[in-house]
């Protein structure tokens, strides 16, 4: 087996296409060079490293000698090298192949209408580094080699009895679509213990108790600490799992109405520092721990979303006072600048007149000073009363992050249950 050059002359320049060849004797006693694999053009260096990977040097032989890359049925001819596959053409199948080519075709064309380049100076990065005019490419891709309506994957309803497919509260915010609800268990690590596809109508309160006496079951009893969001668990699923022997400890988020309620019993409390940019205040209550955590950087991201709400919602009532529109106009505008903003509604103070299309607006500043001493705080309770408040915050930030040891529920829209 060897390289063989062929050379044509195009546009009055030379151009080498390479292939790799083999000496093979016909029935009739003629030898021909037989075609093994089609290089194009390849390089001076290329074309070195082709030639070594097809010339072995035997121990004890003076001169090289080619070997087939693909020797067939005559694989006796080939050095005993543990290191040398041997491939049989007629045995190889192609499976599941997959088209590439068009990939590249789609971003020749962008680039070619310079679409990369009038996108990037209008589409920036993001703080965490996602180049946002690469993602618009790959949708657009996407687009064009599996064109198609956006809603060609959802069911046709109705479905047979037992069906998992159904409607329920969607976090797509589309509630006109069936869905099923994947709940999942997983380590702090990050590994999945356990998982259950459960109908799309499903309430998460209603599935904290059956996963307990599962992973029980299964696992046996431990200490275990379950991190879950406020809307898993119900009262009385977590005074069973205060009274389990042993005890089953939990970590749970907390409705902010409840920490109107504490809220006196906490003023006096110190914040301690939990790490750095986190504080929190603990508040022993009824054999539970109320954890209120404070986070810096939270703080300030949430006030600048309620700054910019609140700074949108103020020019469109201004906006709006200044037309000229019937009751029944103005009452729908308003709707729809309460739909665009409702937290920063719940700060301003709106009269409308009882005989005619006026309105009069002005910020509630008692609102606006709760919520300012609200935002970036987040209340938790535990029974782990005895622990210490910096490694509860830690555990909690962590496993969030990693999704770790809670009930997840992921909505799948339309998809087959």
């Amino acid at each position: 087996m060897f390289l063989r050059c062929k050379v044509r002359r195009k546009d009055g320049k030379q151009h080498r296409y390479w292939s790799v060849v083999e000496n093979t004797r016909t029935a009739r006693g003629r030898v021909v060079q037989r075609h093994v694999l089609y290089l194009g053009e390849i390089n001076d260096t290329q074309e070195l490293a082709w030639r070594r990977s097809i010339e072995v040097l035997e121990e004890g032989a003076t001169q090289p000698r080619t070997l087939s890359l693909f020797p067939e049925d005559r694989c006796a001819g080939v050095l005993a090298d543990a290191s040398i596959v041997h491939v049989k053409l007629s045995q190889l199948q192609l499976r599941r192949p997959r088209q590439w080519g068009a990939c590249w075709l789609t971003l020749m064309l962008w680039r070619e209408l310079q679409l990369d380049q009038f996108w990037s100076k209008r589409l920036g990065s993001s703080r965490k580094g996602t180049h946002w005019d690469q993602v618009l490419f790959v949708l657009v891709a996407y687009r064009l080699l599996a064109p198609g309506s956006e809603w060609r994957f959802e069911a046709d309803p109705p479905f047979p009895e037992g069906d998992k497919r159904r409607f329920g509260y969607s976090r797509d915010h589309r509630p006109d679509c069936v869905q099923i609800v994947i709940a999942l268990v997983v380590t702090p690590e990050g590994l999945p213990l356990a998982y259950e596809v459960l109908p799309g109508n499903t309430a998460d309160k209603t599935t904290l108790r059956g996963f307990l006496e599962r992973i029980e079951r299964q696992y046996g009893k431990a200490r275990r600490v379950w991190l879950m969001d406020r809307g898993v668990p119900t009262e009385e699923v977590l005074a069973e799992m205060r009274a389990a022997d042993p005890p089953v400890h939990y970590l749970v988020g907390t409705p902010k109405g409840r920490l109107t309620r504490l809220e006196k019993h906490l003023v006096a409390k110190p914040w301690q520092e939990a790490r750095p940019g986190v504080q929190v205040k603990l508040l022993a209550q009824e054999g539970e721990l109320y954890v209120l955590a404070q986070s810096r950087d939270r703080v300030a991201k949430e006030r600048a979303m309620r700054r910019r709400q609140l700074k949108r919602l103020w020019t469109r009532l201004k906006q709006l006072s200044r037309m000229a529109l019937s009751r029944e106009e103005l009452l729908m505008k308003l709707g729809a600048a309460r739909d665009q903003s409702r937290t920063a509604w719940r700060l301003v103070t709106i009269e409308i007149a009882a005989d005619s299309a006026t309105f009069s607006y002005r910020l509630d500043r008692a609102k606006l000073r709760q919520t300012r001493s609200r935002e970036g705080r987040y209340l938790l309770r535990t029974n782990l009363v005895e622990e210490d408040p910096a490694k509860l915050w830690r555990t909690a930030a962590d496993t969030i992050a990693r999704r770790s040891l809670s009930v997840a529920h992921q909505s799948r829209r339309g998809r087959p249950g």
